[in-house]
Parts: structure tokens; sequence; C-alpha cells
């Protein structure tokens, strides 16, 4: 299970301080992640580069995604929609029940 607990509002001395006290056992694994390493602030990608807003660098994404191969082909990808198409079915089908729980709930 993973708790988030205060977060840490500043560095001092070399010390991580805390917002508040917390009561974690000794040996805990804890990681630290600083916020906006080294970008003043700029967005940043996965792998830690800065995003970049250009118009060059929108259509080089572009590329990018628009050469990506698909997930699902094929079979796979019939199969895929058709689940689709019968689970939405199956949400309409309980909805008036939905509704009318909802609606007990205020009486």
């Amino acid at each position: 299970m993973f708790i988030v607990e205060p977060s840490c509002t500043r560095v001092a001395f070399t010390k991580v301080i805390l917002d508040q006290s917390v009561d974690w056992p000794d040996g805990i694994h804890v990681s630290v992640v600083r916020e906006n390493a080294g970008t003043g602030g700029s967005d940043q990608c996965v792998d830690g580069s800065v995003w970049e807003d250009s118009p060059e660098a929108l259509q080089k994404w572009l590329a990018w995604f628009d050469a990506l191969q698909p997930v699902l082909t094929g079979r796979d990808l019939e199969n895929f929609e058709d689940s689709l198409r019968a689970n939405r079915l199956r949400e309409k089908e309980m909805l008036p029940d939905w509704e009318a729980k909802i609606n007990n709930l205020s009486k």
C-alpha cells in the first residue's frame, strides 16, 4: 500500500523539513523528489528533458505519434470493440436502477 503523507516544504542545511511530524518506523524507505529540478518551472517530459512548445517541436511530436503502430489490429481490435459495445449496452440497461437508487438517497 502506498500512503502519501506530508510533503516537504523546504530543505535547510541539507535536511528535509516536513510540514508536520510523522510516525514512521526506523528503516522505512523514503523517496524524495525535487520539484522543477533544473527547469526553472518548465514542464518536463518523462525522460526529464524540458517540454518544448514550439511549432517545430509540435510537428516533431506529431510525426512520432503518427508513426506509432496500433496496439490492436484485426480480430483483436474487433473483439475489443465488440466488448466495448456490449459493456455500453449493459450500462444502459443498469441506468434506470442506478437512477432510482440515487433518487432514493435523498428521501
